[in-house]
């Protein structure tokens, strides 16, 4: 059982770094429905090279992809962070008391952040992932009150544990909805000032649109 001071942190390693990770790897390839093990084993070594390319490459083109949302790097990136400050918050809090457990906190919290930032990115919704680019803002809410909460807000914890609780839930509900309309595999279309006008008019459509069968 998970106490309800928690709550937020046990499920970060679970929910979000496997479920964030899966679908970054989605997002990397343009594929989110696969006919057989081999194909997803196919997909997810794909993943896996690019994910290294991506991280392990010279300084000049690992900050030039960052922030490119094809490559969903930010994504991979809040998935490491929750995962461990998922595992670690308890021990840290063992060792190091309140501090500690502070630092696995904010290490979960800035997975989610990260995660996050991934889906706001306007060409995420561009390219018709609205619901997607919408848990987006909802995850950082939830990541940003839980920070709080047990950093310089730890006197309105009672207050701050279930809002962040709520915009995480909703983030949750939301990236499923995501995935269960097939938003991963469809494919990036470059952000530019000329289209942020379409941003808006296409989350509307986004919510309007059928999901895909």
């Amino acid at each position: 059982m998970s106490k309800s001071k928690d709550h937020y942190n046990d499920r970060g390693w679970m929910s979000l770094a496997w479920y964030v990770f899966a679908h970054s790897l989605n997002i990397m390839n343009s594929k989110e429905s696969f006919k057989n093990m081999d194909e997803y084993k196919s997909h997810i070594k794909l993943g896996l090279a690019k994910i290294k390319e991506n991280f392990f490459t010279s300084p000049k083109v690992f900050a030039e992809r960052l922030f490119k949302h094809e490559h969903a790097m930010m994504g991979v990136l809040g998935s490491a962070l929750a995962f461990t400050g998922g595992i670690s918050f308890r021990i840290l809090e063992k060792l190091f008391g309140a501090n500690g457990r502070a630092i696995g906190t904010t290490l979960r919290s800035l997975g989610g952040m990260c995660q996050g930032f991934e889906g706001m990115k306007p060409g995420h919704i561009l390219s018709g992932r609205v619901f997607f680019g919408l848990s987006g803002y909802a995850q950082s809410m939830g990541a940003l009150v839980n920070m709080l909460s047990d950093t310089i807000g730890k006197n309105h914890k009672a207050a701050l544990d279930p809002l962040s609780f709520a915009f995480g839930s909703l983030g949750r509900i939301l990236y499923r909805i995501s995935n269960d309309r097939g938003e991963a595999g469809l494919e990036n279309k470059k952000i530019s000032l000329k289209n942020l006008k379409d941003v808006i008019p296409a989350v509307m459509a986004g919510i309007k649109a059928k999901p895909v069968e």
